[in-house]
């Protein structure tokens, strides 16, 4: 891995496509090809604009997929799990198993988690067919989903977990930054 600054999230995704193209030029080559058979997920907000990036290199067509990490209740920008919009529900046991938490408090941080999924597939306009929607585009198709970075990484691996249920070919996961004890 090399360290290289950028100046934005989209200029981030169009590194990210440079360094698949320089370390990886079968798979480089092989979207190229195939881009019909790719679709990607930006993880939204800072995901979009990283997909953007990426997307605009290959000429692929992306979508957002809505992941939330649950919050814990009294550090709100830390989390104990995530959840995806169709459900899926990963939760960092060993975390957990730190936190002392209520089974009520983790109940209605789980709850809030699903209002806050709900709120915002309204706000985009994603309430309706999402289950045909992510056949289509995922089964057996390539699937990239991208994120302006990892810190604890489950909101990540919660998405891979919803994608895996609908048979990609094969997963690609792309981010600009992450520590290495996450990757």
């Amino acid at each position: 891995m090399k360290f290289v600054r950028y100046n934005s999230r989209i200029e981030a995704g169009g590194l990210l496509a440079e360094f698949i193209k320089h370390e990886n030029e079968r798979l480089n080559n092989f979207i190229f090809e195939n881009n019909d058979n790719c679709f990607c997920f930006a993880i939204p907000n800072g995901g979009v604009p990283v997909t953007e990036g990426f997307c605009s290199k290959y000429n692929l067509t992306y979508d957002i997929l809505i992941v939330r990490k649950i919050k814990i209740p009294y550090n709100t920008e830390a989390g104990f799990g995530a959840i995806t919009t169709d459900g899926t529900i990963l939760i960092n046991k060993p975390l957990l198993s730190q936190l002392n938490l209520s089974e009520k408090q983790m109940q209605d941080s789980i709850n809030l988690t699903k209002n806050e999924i709900s709120e915002r597939l309204k706000f985009y306009n994603k309430e309706s067919s999402l289950e045909q929607f992510y056949s289509d585009n995922i089964k057996n198709k390539y699937i990239f989903l991208l994120d302006d970075g990892l810190a604890s990484g489950f909101t990540m691996l919660a998405a891979i977990s919803m994608i895996k249920k609908y048979q990609p070919l094969k997963i690609y996961v792309a981010v600009p930054t992450a520590p290495l004890r996450t990757l």
